[in-house]
């Protein structure tokens, strides 16, 4: 067997030595020690053992992320677990992936194996909308390091700025010389999100002396592309129309496009301005939509930040964080001053 002991002999430094480069203090080691060690742990096959290692420290070295299998629960973007695998390499962390079934939850009996067993410093939770009370119950008995990501918490979370981005939507809007402004949506709710922009927006509306136009909301649940189509049209032949839309995300903004363009005749920006919600500038459709940009990345960096943060202080609640959204100006507004 290949240790540790053999590995400071052929490399000629200590043992203390080799344990500090192939642990996570190499950092502190000139670069020729640091050589010499990785050269000779390569040569004799040598790798740390992380269970002796784990005994030793108290720390695993890894991190779980939770999710849902039911994706309206757990929207995973592809930005923020790049953010979250960046700064865990940074840490020298690794991470576990864990997901299970809403349905085992009604089980009183079921324990998550990630939850039972000492298999993780600390867990990422993203589970966003609509969280089972018994997931809560779950985490807060176990009492292991817990950060919600993109969810509305007190403490221990960390989400965009929604109420905020509704607001700078609504304002850009007004300052171009919009009076006539909507917001339209048609998903259902569930995520504090469907609320949160659309309340910033009416508060800006307030603000400047303007009444709110809600478009979609009252249906509380979601349209199939044809009917949300239709939908568009019907509000948009209206001789007291909106000269601007503030979406809550492409996936609205797209039929309203299609609606407006292809069976109206109509143009955006000239007959329609628009803004809507998305994780980079909205494109899709040909036409770049101004976009009020949600910092994906950032969510999931500043989340594992958090996380470790709470591991070394035991736990401890720590302040939930709140990240500003920021506006990527496309083409499709337009001053009507």
């Amino acid at each position: 067997m290949v240790t540790a002991e053999k590995v400071a002999q052929l490399s000629g430094v200590s043992l203390s030595t080799v344990s500090q480069v192939l642990g996570d203090r190499a950092h502190l080691f000139r670069a020729e020690t640091r050589e010499k060690v990785v050269r000779a742990a390569q040569k004799l096959g040598y790798r740390p053992n992380s269970s002796a290692r784990a005994m030793r420290s108290g720390r695993l070295g890894a991190i779980g992320l939770l999710l849902s299998t039911e994706e309206h629960r757990s929207s995973l973007f592809e930005k923020m677990l790049v953010g979250i695998y960046d700064e865990l390499v940074r840490q020298n962390l690794r991470l576990n992936v864990a997901r299970f079934p809403d349905k085992a939850l009604t089980d009183e009996g079921f324990v998550p194996q990630i939850l039972r067993e000492w298999s993780c410093d600390g867990l990422l939770i993203n589970y966003n909308a609509l969280i089972p009370p018994r997931m809560v119950e779950l985490i807060q008995n176990y009492k292991i390091p817990s950060v919600w990501i993109n969810s509305q918490r007190d403490t221990d979370a960390i989400r965009p700025d929604d109420f905020g981005a509704g607001v700078i939507a609504t304002e850009y809007l007004l300052k171009l010389g919009h009076r006539r402004i909507a917001y339209a949506s048609y998903s259902g709710g569930g995520h504090y999100s469907t609320t949160d922009r659309r309340d910033g927006y009416a508060h800006a509306m307030k603000q400047a002396g303007l009444a709110p136009q809600i478009i979609g909301a009252q249906t509380g649940s979601s349209f199939e592309r044809s009917q949300r189509i239709q939908a568009s049209r019907q509000w948009l032949e209206q001789s007291d129309r909106p000269t601007a839309v503030i979406t809550y995300a492409g996936s609205t903004a797209l039929p309203i496009i299609m609606a407006a363009i292809g069976e109206l005749g109509m143009r955006v920006p000239r007959d329609l301005s628009l803004v809507t919600f998305d994780d980079s500038l909205f494109d899709d459709c040909g036409l770049a939509v101004s976009t009020m940009v949600i910092p994906e990345y950032e969510l999931g960096q500043t989340a594992a930040r958090m996380l470790e943060q709470k591991i070394k202080t035991s736990g401890q609640s720590l302040p939930s964080q709140v990240l500003t959204m920021q506006l990527v100006q496309g083409n499709s507004c337009q001053s009507i001053i």
